[in-house]
């Protein structure tokens, strides 16, 4: 086709589409925190994908981003057992981010005011093999200093999990940064399949997506929750709590063999 245009001839294309204008919304929930004063954790992914082309080839959209939808569902079902944090914990699924992150970009400039000093954690393509997990800031927050980068980088230290830093405007974070809201995004970026019929589940790695959990999770801990609820949570406790309940259990019968024993 570009020979051809070089060569001066015109080139004809129909594309089998049509243009509509719909109304698409974001669902949110929010767990509430016992403070009103500290700002809250955002937690996003966008559920938007390509669907079908006018060939009917479906565009499963497994890595780009169902894999981000369902870590963000994973994380609310497993905190929504927590009990209440220190601050709020609002989940986002954004829509549109396909077409320009416009559901990312309709949330972040509605709620300014409630996202003043907010943390933002976007996750977009979670769960690809032999990829480090990249942590993706906005070009307008190249030069800022991201406390919240700082923070994740320190965890995935911890948990050996080896990371990237780049700063692109490539998904929801980039609305955030815009208003100066510190956000980035968790990314497996492995662009291979993605926006292709071949990007299906068989492709997504569950031991990548443990790691990416395991770090969010250290940072949700630490920055919403008492270092009571997370013992309480952990398997320590439930280890202690074991034994302990083996032994409440035993006592009796222990006490009767020894009352037997001295009869």
């Amino acid at each position: 086709i570009l020979d051809s245009i070089r060569e001066g001839l015109t080139v004809s294309v129909n594309l089998p589409f049509s243009t509509c204008e719909k109304d698409l919304v974001n669902i949110v929930g929010v767990l509430k925190g016992s403070s009103k004063n500290l700002p809250p954790l955002v937690l996003t992914a966008h559920y938007d994908h390509l669907g079908q082309d006018g060939l009917k080839n479906t565009y499963y959209g497994a890595l780009d981003n169902a894999s981000g939808t369902a870590f963000l569902l994973e994380l609310q079902k497993t905190l929504s057992n927590y009990g209440t944090p220190k601050r709020d914990i609002i989940f986002a699924a954004l829509n549109a981010e396909e077409f320009g992150l416009l559901g990312s970009k309709s949330f972040a400039e509605s709620n300014i005011d409630k996202l003043k000093g907010a943390q933002v954690v976007n996750f977009d393509m979670i769960g690809s093999k032999d990829y480090p997990l990249t942590l993706m800031l906005g070009a307008s927050f190249k030069d800022n200093e991201s406390e919240l980068l700082k923070s994740i980088e320190k965890i995935s230290k911890k948990n050996n999990v080896s990371t990237n830093v780049i700063y692109e405007d490539s998904s929801d974070h980039a609305s955030f940064n815009n208003l100066g809201i510190d956000a980035l995004s968790f990314c497996h970026s492995d662009m291979s399949k993605i926006h292709t019929p071949n990007d299906t589940v068989e492709h997504i790695s569950t031991d990548a997506i443990d790691s990416a959990y395991n770090v969010i999770e250290d940072k949700i801990n630490a920055y919403c929750y008492s270092p009571f609820t997370v013992f309480f949570h952990s398997k320590a406790s439930l280890f202690i709590f074991a034994i302990l309940f083996g032994f409440l259990v035993s006592a009796p019968f222990i006490n009767h063999i020894k009352k037997r024993k001295l009869g």
